[in-house]
């Protein structure tokens, strides 16, 4: 047990004696000198002492028993100053604890002053909005655990923790309507949630800047690089509709597009392919006899990857797989991105709907699309829907983007086949993974997302959230 010795005087001074009372803490024994009868309480684990503390022989005759902590909180400049000096002249080691809202330079190894200042400016700086607020008295006091408020249109807001890549730092938990939940990979992120992260300062920096942004990040926060799988088994008119597909959307997300080959063949097409090489396209060949799944995986635990762009029969012959890895998955389309003038979402279950609704926006600002919203409904009920319509009328007016509802009761499937062409944003979910013959009885409109062939599909991972 520790005995911790307190000078005591003033409102400070009496609030951190409440606080003791408070928070009972067994394994010290506090011993507190006041001279201001206002100070003592009936705490029986607080010895109370009444005399003035700036007298240097009550103080010498006290400190002869040895006390491993001093706090010195004093209201008047003077009476600090000189208590300090009283203790110094008695003991020049023992640790003190001064509050000093006066900026007294005292050089001394062994006295941790505490701004009173300081702390105040500091406490309402961190109420100012958009500000990140750093933990300054846990682990190193150097900003490696921040608290940062997700606001309506970051990129964070509906999606899953599980799917935001963490590298370098952790998102620990989460605090929702006054509630701490500990983070859980299929806990979705909601606007006004309170993160809180931890990793080095500088890469939390950067975390709280993506968070703080509105719109136009896509691929993060699911990563930050394209990932491009080219079989050349499949023809080079395939081939190469998915390789000018991916070039598009890495120079409009303005970033890096990787390119990995299997099964390499067809050495025209190489040649062609090998030409794109610069700093921001990467090209990989495999010779081996590894399979897609062996290659996907050692790239995504190389690279930064965000999105991964397949062809068509790749993604339905591997669709378990893709769905398994929690990131965004593009189907290539039939037609050109260039000649696309609109983002399409299609309305499912609102769970979904939040999920994918944040990367529609980011998608729309990214590739300077319209925003489409449609609800199909055979029977006409699309008063189950408002609350869908009303989050996306929300998100266009954060993001400053036209969105056009289109509501009719009509069949949804040969409605969006007759469609101009649209980039459409869909959710992820297991009902994808169904078999093709059950998906006939279905009257679930996602059972029938992947017979929309023709059009370019970005697939958002969603899971079961754990509700709270």
């Amino acid at each position: 047990m520790r005995d911790i010795l307190v000078l005591a005087d003033g409102v400070v001074a009496k609030t951190f004696i409440t606080w003791l009372e408070k928070n009972k803490i067994i394994d010290n024994k506090f011993t507190v000198v006041y001279y201001n009868d206002s100070l003592k309480n009936d705490n029986k684990n607080i010895d109370f002492i009444k005399f003035d503390p700036t007298s240097y022989v009550k103080l010498a005759t006290l400190l002869s028993k040895k006390f491993s902590d001093i706090f010195v909180i004093m209201a008047n400049k003077t009476d600090c100053k000189a208590v300090y000096d009283n203790i110094r002249y008695v003991d020049p080691k023992v640790h003190i604890v001064m509050y000093d809202k006066w900026g007294f330079s005292i050089d001394d190894t062994n006295l941790l002053r505490l701004d009173g200042n300081e702390l105040l400016a500091n406490h309402l700086f961190d109420q100012i909005p958009n500000v990140p607020v750093y933990a300054k008295n846990v682990g190193l006091g150097k900003g490696e655990i921040m608290e940062v408020l997700v606001p309506l249109g970051s990129s964070y807001s509906y999606r899953y923790i599980g799917s935001v890549q963490q590298r370098k730092f952790t998102i620990a938990a989460l605090y929702r309507n006054s509630k701490l939940l500990l983070a859980k990979n299929n806990m979705i992120i909601k606007p006004n949630d309170t993160l809180l992260i931890i990793g080095k300062p500088k890469v939390l920096e950067n975390v709280f800047n993506a968070i703080k942004q509105k719109g136009g990040q896509f691929p993060a926060p699911y990563g930050r690089d394209i990932y491009m799988l080219l079989d050349m088994n499949r023809s080079q008119k395939e081939l190469y509709s998915l390789l000018q597909q991916g070039l598009y959307l890495k120079n409009k997300f303005e970033t890096k597009l990787i390119i990995r080959t299997l099964n390499v063949s067809k050495l025209q097409f190489l040649n062609q392919l090998k030409q794109y090489a610069c700093s921001s396209v990467e090209l990989f060949f495999d010779y081996t006899q590894h399979t897609a799944h062996e290659l996907i995986q050692t790239d995504l635990n190389t690279f930064n990857i965000g999105l991964v762009c397949i062809d068509q029969k790749s993604f339905e012959k591997d669709i378990s797989y893709l769905y398994s890895l929690d990131k965004p998955i593009y189907r290539s389309g039939d037609f050109e991105l260039s000649d696309i003038d609109n983002t399409a979402a299609i309305m499912s279950d609102e769970a979904d709907m939040e999920t994918i609704s944040t990367t529609v926006f980011d998608i729309a600002d990214k590739l300077d699309l319209g925003i489409n919203l449609y609800d199909y409904n055979p029977e006409g009920d699309f008063k189950s829907t408002n609350f869908t319509v009303e989050h996306f009328e929300a998100l266009a007016n954060v993001h400053g983007r036209k969105l056009q509802v289109v509501q009719k009761s009509k069949n949804p499937i040969l409605a969006l086949r007759d469609q101009e062409p649209h980039f459409q944003v869909l959710p992820f979910s297991k009902n994808l993974l169904k078999s093709s013959f059950l998906k006939l009885f279905s009257t679930n409109i996602k059972d029938f997302f992947l017979t929309l062939k023709k059009h370019p599909q970005i697939f958002i991972p969603t899971k079961e959230t754990t509700s709270y």
